[in-house]
């Protein structure tokens, strides 16, 4: 049930992005459309990233090391587009990378755990009675 509403939760993640994003580079004074295009743009790294990563994973078992790697590339890469795009120091830059991730990972752990809930709580009238009343 609850793999066929993940493209569109995750194409909702995008303009969450750019919210983030708009917050966090306020002081640069851009459309909301422009930091969209940059969210569209990482979403869609990001997901190439998942593909090979999983790919990885397959070939190598899921060692750890496939991780790191996923997240290193990850890491630096939007580093990297976010130095390109919005211009700021490699210091501000970098610190602006990691609380990115960490709220962005915070709002998608929320979302993830409502959005399972209300799964959960919509297909509670085809579940067996003995589950449904837990």
């Amino acid at each position: 049930v609850l793999s066929g509403y993940a493209p569109l939760f995750s194409l909702f993640l995008v303009p969450v992005m750019a919210l983030m994003l708009k917050g966090l580079y306020r002081k640069k004074r851009m459309m909301y459309m422009n930091h969209l295009a940059f969210s569209l743009h990482w979403g869609c790294f990001f997901y190439i990233m998942t593909t090979l990563f999983i790919i990885a994973g397959e070939l190598w078992h899921y060692n750890g090391l496939t991780w790191y790697v996923f997240l290193g590339i990850n890491l630096l890469y939007t580093a990297i587009a976010l130095h390109w795009v919005y211009g700021n120091d490699w210091a501000k830059t970098v610190l602006k990378t990691v609380l990115l991730y960490f709220v962005y990972l915070f709002i998608v752990i929320v979302l993830s755990a409502a959005f399972f809930a209300w799964a959960i709580y919509s297909q509670k009238d085809i579940m067996p009675s003995s589950i449904a009343n837990w």
